[in-house]
């Protein structure tokens, strides 16, 4: 196990890319961490069965905004509500988590939005 984690600090996308699809969680958690994992991956990632992936892909700054906006639905309320109250998030995933269907990510999102002005 601990070598799968020191090779998914690893750089080259296609041994990310296979290290993504790993059984166990924890590897897929670092891949989605790593900063050199492939956005394509990030976005896969995106939708693991396990919340903590999923937020490390969501929080890496490798994935491109679109991508994230594409998926929010698929994310779960509190991780929404997290990406909505990180000023580091694009202003274009805050602006679509400002209209998300529970009104908490809502408001968090536009108070983001709103100290960012």
């Amino acid at each position: 196990m601990e070598n799968l984690m020191v090779l998914a600090e690893e750089r080259r996308p296609e041994v990310l890319a296979e290290l993504a699809r790993h059984p166990e969680w924890r590897v897929r958690m670092a891949v989605a961490a790593n900063p050199c994992t492939p956005a394509a991956v990030l976005a896969g990632l995106l939708e693991d069965r396990h919340p903590e992936v999923q937020a490390k892909a969501c929080l890496n700054p490798a994935l491109p905004p679109a991508a994230l906006v594409e998926r929010l639905g698929q994310l779960n309320r509190w991780l929404r509500l997290a990406l909505a109250r990180r000023r580091e998030t694009p202003p274009v995933v805050l602006e679509a988590l400002a209209a998300d269907a529970v009104e908490m990510v809502r408001e968090a999102a536009q108070a983001t939005l709103g100290r960012m002005l």
